[in-house]
């Protein structure tokens, strides 16, 4: 299996190699691994927390009995060491991290694909013991069908937009129209946005989902990064910019356009709830053009 893996890994480190190790920088970068390590006591509570909200509280729980007990978890048989194997080393190495960092709930994503499968045969085990692990399994179900039909659609929860973790994907319609309509107007020849979600969400929702960009850094974090930049696919004509953050669009961009000039904001927003404002701003490589 570690064998398979590593093979279809090798192109991943000849890229790697041949481009001076961009993801080992980002992972180190990403889990402040670059940083001091400071001891944050609360962060561990916290990441047992999430792990419990983004699994299933009662999952979770279940998850844990069964890893503690050692009467339920004999490595004498294969399956269980397997699916131990699994779980074990990708969550204790992100548990271990939460005493300096906290990370997003879903980097154990992975682990579970393990986590799941033991406990899901060791509760067989349970249930034919004790009779409260039958119910216990019934109501977690219960719970984690629940909680997935809340999150399918929150708008009823009402919840402050900044609360709410599908605002982040609602109103792109709206967003791409408005700037498709300023692209028009101004003559922009691309569309370039402040962040990675933004950018990627208009190359998907604007007419013709064409290429879009994010700012060129000197280490890439993601795959707008690492694909052509805007500099090499539009090395002349203007460029429509669209930022969540005014206040970074000078530094971003400043160095690539003779002038960014302000169009304003558009406030986007889906039924009757609002979701943000996003700036727009017109980067102009020749002065002498006239839009």
């Amino acid at each position: 299996m570690l064998g398979v893996a590593f093979l279809f890994l090798m192109p991943a480190i000849v890229w790697n190699i041949q481009h001076h190790w961009p993801t080992i920088y980002w992972l180190w970068q990403r889990g402040a691994l670059n940083q001091r390590f400071s001891l944050q006591p609360a962060y561990p509570l916290i990441f047992l927390g999430e792990q419990a909200g983004v699994l299933s509280p009662l999952f979770f729980l279940g998850l844990l009995y069964v890893l503690c007990r050692p009467s339920l978890l004999q490595i004498a048989r294969p399956e269980t060491g397997y699916a131990v194997a699994l779980f074990l080393p990708l969550f204790g190495l992100y548990f271990a991290l939460s005493f300096h960092f906290r990370e997003p709930p879903n980097w154990t994503a992975a682990a579970y694909i393990g986590g799941i499968l033991l406990l899901s045969g060791k509760w067989i085990e349970l249930t034919s013991v004790w009779r409260w692990a039958r119910w216990a399994a019934v109501a977690a179900i219960v719970l984690a069908a629940l909680e997935t039909t809340t999150l399918i659609e929150t708008r009823w929860l009402n919840l402050p937009p900044k609360i709410d973790p599908l605002n982040r994907a609602r109103g792109s319609r709206n967003l791409a129209a408005s700037v498709a309509q300023t692209e028009r107007q101004t003559g922009a020849q691309f569309v370039i946005a402040d962040n990675y979600m933004t950018a990627a969400l208009l190359s998907f929702y604007l007419p013709g989902q064409p290429e879009t960009f994010v700012p060129i850094t000197a280490r890439p974090l993601n795959q707008l990064q690492l694909w052509p930049t805007y500099e090499q696919r539009h090395p002349a004509g203007d460029a429509l910019i669209v930022a969540k953050r005014v206040d970074l669009v000078e530094s971003s961009f400043g160095r690539h356009f003779a002038q960014l000039q302000s169009l304003g904001f558009v406030e986007v927003s889906d039924g009757e709830r609002d979701i943000g404002r996003y700036y727009l701003f017109l980067g102009r490589r020749n002065l002498g053009s006239d839009h």
